[in-house]
């Protein structure tokens, strides 16, 4: 999967130098704090049961695409988790993939301020979270979203309720605080390129 769908040059792409700062959130307030370092953005989530969302502000849209990124969660309990945001168009509607402490795939997607899951605890090669990176690849082609990990296709579910939007990171804590999550490498491709 690391290659399927990914020719010429990404429409995105993003590897956190310092200049990324200028259209990302570097910011720390009581619930969270990102910044970029040593090439990687990073989110600690300072409260229990606390999200956070970052985006390139920039407000760049992509509807058919494939995303990947690098991610890793060197700290906090199994339920914590970090992933991406796709198809976002505000904070009411936007797809979310995560991938948990435990090592899990999430699929949830945020409709009209509902939350719906679209697909809970997928499994994959054993690949431990706290310690490895883990590289994460979404393919949103029409209604149809692919997920892969590690290079492996793991999931696949069809819904068509958003269309087009912007992609981003997120990472949220859950009992405890103090989650720690980074990113790296984030390139999104055209599809059909």
């Amino acid at each position: 999967m690391r290659s399927a769908l990914r020719r010429g040059v990404p429409v995105y792409s993003e590897g956190f130098s310092p200049e990324a700062a200028e259209h990302w959130d570097v910011q720390s307030n009581g619930g969270a704090a990102q910044w970029i370092e040593e090439g990687e953005y990073h989110i600690q989530v300072k409260l229990p049961d606390f999200l956070v969302i970052a985006r390139d502000d920039r407000g760049l849209e992509f509807d058919d695409f494939r995303l990947d990124v690098d991610l890793a969660h060197p700290q906090g309990s199994p339920r914590d988790e970090s992933g991406v945001v796709f198809r976002y168009t505000g904070p009411d509607n936007f797809y979310l993939a995560t991938i948990d402490g435990r090592g899990a795939l999430t699929l949830r997607r945020r409709f009209n301020g509902v939350w719906q899951k679209l697909a809970t605890d997928v499994r994959w090669v054993e690949v431990d979270p706290g310690t490895e990176r883990v590289h994460l690849t979404v393919i949103a082609d029409h209604e149809r979203l692919l997920f892969g990990v590690q290079g492996s296709k793991v999931l696949e579910e069809t819904d068509s309720c958003l269309t087009r939007g912007q992609v981003g990171l997120y990472a949220a804590g859950d009992d405890l605080p103090d989650f720690h999550a980074s990113f790296d490498n984030l390139e999104v491709w055209p599809l059909g390129q």
